[in-house]
């Protein structure tokens, strides 16, 4: 099975029978593993000009691969859950879209919108004629990089990741390269996320639990953190960059399970404070974590939040962000 990387989310140019992942087969290879391929609040976006049939699949017995379709900015009301494999029937237009009475909305409402949750994606095939463009996306762009807590896992809803829903409250699109349980901050990765095909608005660094939960000493975690921010200053002079500090988790509280930290969090934290203080803050701001989630709106892991945490993280930041920006 090959793993085909995403330049933009849409059906546009995708080959039959590939995993779609979000980064090049080259790349996935490199760093070891196939996180790339999880999408959470991933878009399929096209403007139907007859019946679409969208045949796609799943390489994963996961329970929680579901869909939910909007028009423009308006969602359906109702997930789609599926295992294994399932088509999406998409209904010839109405030639006086009903919709169009909304006046607010960001998306044409004739844009349909089909955002997953899912650990694998095939598309099989598609039937039917359609609109699959450039033209179907917003101007200004967000730049993501982070954890699970960044791509979105533990929430039920394809579309409540913080990420997406802060674009939404932005008018920005977003390009999540978040990888649950490894964000470990290679060159490789970082020089990848800096050559990439847009020169985005606003850029969103969370890079502290997986390396604290993997022991990777102060000095280190340091370092990495510099080249991050350095080259992302560097390849994208026009983006303002939020840098998230550590959350609090079950780390902060003793409860390390498996994991074997070499570093508190608090000294996680206390680094990361040191090293932004290097950096002009009209530039490169940090965004203190206590500030954007309570321990209450965490899921019971202890670790990731809820799908109420991540509505409170975006509206936290986009309170923050708007000022900033």
């Amino acid at each position: 099975m090959n793993y085909l990387g995403l330049s933009l989310p849409t059906i546009h140019g995708v080959e039959e029978n590939s995993v779609l992942s979000r980064f090049p087969v080259e790349l996935n290879r490199l760093i070891g593993h196939n996180i790339a391929h999880n999408l959470y609040a991933f878009e399929i976006r096209l403007i139907p000009k007859s019946e679409i049939k969208i045949h796609v699949r799943t390489l994963d017995d996961f329970p929680e691969t579901k869909y939910e379709i909007f028009h423009g900015d308006l969602c359906e009301g109702h997930e789609v859950c599926f295992k294994e494999e399932t088509t999406i029937i998409i209904e010839k237009p109405e030639k006086k879209n009903p919709l169009n009475v909304i006046s607010e909305s960001k998306y044409d409402p004739q844009i349909i919108r089909i955002i997953f949750l899912c650990k694998s994606l095939i598309i099989d095939a598609i039937e039917g004629d359609f609109i699959s463009d450039d033209s179907l996306f917003l101007d200004k762009r967000i730049l993501v990089y982070g954890t699970s807590l960044s791509m979105g896992s533990s929430t039920h809803l394809a579309y409540a990741t913080y990420p997406w829903l802060l674009g939404r409250m932005l008018e920005m699109e977003v390009d999540n390269y978040a990888l649950a349980g490894k964000c470990f901050l290679e060159k490789e990765v970082i020089d990848f996320l800096s050559k990439l095909p847009y020169c985005f608005d606003l850029i969103i660094l969370e890079p502290c639990t997986n390396l604290l939960a993997q022991g990777v000493e102060i000095e280190e975690f340091k370092k990495r953190c510099k080249y991050l921010f350095d080259t992302m200053l560097n390849s994208y002079k026009k983006a303002h960059i939020i840098c998230i500090n550590l959350f609090e988790s079950l780390f902060d509280h003793g409860l390390n399970g498996e994991f074997k930290l070499n570093n508190k969090p608090k000294e996680y934290r206390q680094a990361l404070e040191e090293i932004c203080c290097e950096y002009d803050k009209e530039r490169l701001k940090l965004v203190d974590s206590f500030s954007l989630l309570k321990t209450c709106d965490l899921s019971s892991d202890l670790l990731h939040p809820s799908s109420l945490g991540y509505f409170r993280i975006a509206t936290s930041l986009y309170s923050q962000i708007k000022d900033f920006k």
